[in-house]
């Protein structure tokens, strides 16, 4: 019998001290945004430690020196490119954060959805009457646009651009002077909005179809 526990309780401790000194890794699902060199990309993080993150893009990843990630909280991190595989990559963070913050999102910020910052001349159609307007922003949901025009709340128009879906019919949502907001009629699938986003910001074509 002593021949049995002893062997037993040896892989115990052995495993015990393991565990301790492996680095903690929470596997996820969640979006995320990748800015690189200033290109925003819409990516899923696979996983991610204390010291680093696995993100899985819907297109190819681009290299860059200048990275970092906005998680779900709207928190923003600098990150180093650590390996890249193409719609796959790992990043390191340049310090070491609190896991369970980045977990259970302890941030500072409200939830709101990923927006790609852009600027994009385009037009919004009212009726027959099309104005021009520069895209700011856009999302899954809608886009904050800017223009002299001015359109009445919930009014349904649409937005035309080169890239953008025709039609895609969208509400004026609000307007603080210049800048009106606008919310779409059909939200965009993720993997869609994604790759539209690579194509707003004129990345390479070579887009994964099975992501």
């Amino acid at each position: 019998m002593h021949g049995l526990i002893g062997p037993e309780l040896e892989l115990d401790q052995t495993a015990s001290v393991e565990q301790r000194e492996a680095p903690r890794v929470a596997l996820m699902l969640r979006n995320a945004k990748l800015s690189i060199d200033g290109v925003e990309i819409l990516c899923i993080v696979r996983d991610v430690s204390a010291t680093g993150i696995r993100i899985r893009a819907f297109h190819r990843i681009p290299e860059g020196k200048a990275c970092s990630i906005e998680l779900w909280e709207g928190q923003r991190f600098p990150i180093e490119e650590a390996w890249n595989t193409g719609d796959e990559a790992g990043y390191a963070f340049c310090e070491a954060k609190d896991l369970d913050a980045l977990v259970y999102e302890h941030g500072p910020f409200p939830k709101r959805p990923m927006r790609i910052n852009l600027t994009m001349p385009a037009a919004i159609i009212s009726g027959e009457t099309g104005t021009q307007v520069t895209i700011r922003n856009i999302s899954q949901q809608g886009a904050c646009v800017e223009s002299d025009g001015v359109w009445a709340p919930q009014l349904l128009v649409r937005l035309q651009g080169q890239c953008l879906p025709d039609p895609l019919h969208a509400k004026v949502l609000w307007q603080r002077d210049h800048l009106h907001g606008l919310v779409f009629e059909r939200t965009f699938a993720l993997a869609d909005f994604a790759r539209l986003a690579a194509r707003l910001q004129k990345l390479p074509a070579n887009i994964s179809p099975g992501s």
